[in-house]
């Protein structure tokens, strides 16, 4: 009885994925969409550095057996560089801006991909994950508008 107050308390006091994280730098900050039910043909991973630099990583997801590895980079434009390093550091670095203003969890999609998020800082790894089928999940307008971005240009 004792263990299940101790581990109701513990629990209680999560607040998912609004519990700040203390990034004091950050190396790198990697995004991607993670497959839903259909797996895409290619995987966009966009990296961002530490001096603002923006790298769009596009490999195959399927290819056939004696086809080569092969991953194309892509560098956006200045102006698109600069706001997605901007945003990236308010909404994961710094934490200045929310990312998420509410969530229901009334209704599933199980098709939906979700957004992975990682921030390298030195040894540290932290890590944030974006069911994007909860579908009554309510995001920031950065949150939004980083999500518009990293879906423009793809061919």
């Amino acid at each position: 009885m004792f263990l299940l107050a101790v581990s109701g308390l513990l629990f209680a006091n999560c607040d998912g994925c609004r519990q700040c994280v203390d990034v004091v730098k950050m190396d790198s900050v990697e995004l991607w969409y993670g497959a839903g039910m259909i797996m895409p043909k290619e995987r966009h991973t966009w990296v961002v550095y530490s001096d603002g630099r923006v790298k769009e990583y596009i490999e195959k997801t399927m290819r056939l057996m004696d086809e080569p590895d092969s991953t194309r980079v892509r560098i956006p434009d200045k102006a698109k560089q600069e706001e997605m390093s901007s945003l990236v550091k308010k909404l994961f670095v710094d934490r200045s801006q929310p990312d998420l203003l509410s969530a229901v969890h009334k209704q599933y999609a199980t098709d939906f991909p979700s957004l992975e998020v990682r921030v390298y800082s030195g040894p540290r790894t932290v890590m944030y994950s974006y069911y994007m089928g909860c579908l009554d999940a309510v995001y920031s307008p950065p949150f939004k508008r980083l999500k518009e971005l990293m879906s423009e240009d793809k061919k």
